[in-house]
């Protein structure tokens, strides 16, 4: 990670956590020194001025955030922080339309259920098309 993004990072923990309003993101930046990417019922998603996606429950036990949750935090804090689009996977020429959300990134229940974030792509839009060397190998 440039040092530049880190340095947005930073300011924006530090715009959060100088918050007065109360908000809930305000208070996740002073207690965790961390950008609140998502909240959930259970805690947060953060990301450090390093870099580190991170996992937060309401108990305040903090741990490395794992895909698919990783990407997907990440998603969702570019969409408020677009600079943090440089630290998303790029898409390669390989890859293709996620064929459950239909390139969305959100999913649904039902045609008109409630939307979220599609967990077979990282709610990315798009997936690598698994290559079937190994599969070709053991024909042989």
């Amino acid at each position: 990670m440039h040092g530049n993004l880190s340095a947005q990072i930073r300011a924006h923990i530090d715009r959060l956590a100088k918050g007065t309003s109360g908000a809930a993101v305000e208070e996740a930046a002073r207690n965790f020194d961390a950008l609140p990417l998502y909240q959930g019922w259970e805690g947060w998603g953060l990301l450090t001025e390093q870099g580190q996606v991170l996992d937060a429950d309401a108990a305040g036990v903090v741990s490395p955030a794992e895909d698919p949750l990783r990407t997907m935090y990440l998603v969702n804090g570019s969409e408020t922080y677009p600079e943090l689009k440089a630290l998303l996977p790029t898409r390669s020429s390989t890859s293709i339309d996620c064929l459950h959300c239909k390139g969305s990134g959100w999913a649904r229940i039902g045609a008109e259920g409630t939307g979220f974030r599609c967990g077979e792509c990282r709610a990315l839009g798009w997936v690598e098309v698994p290559s079937n060397t190994s599969l070709e190998r053991t024909r042989g």
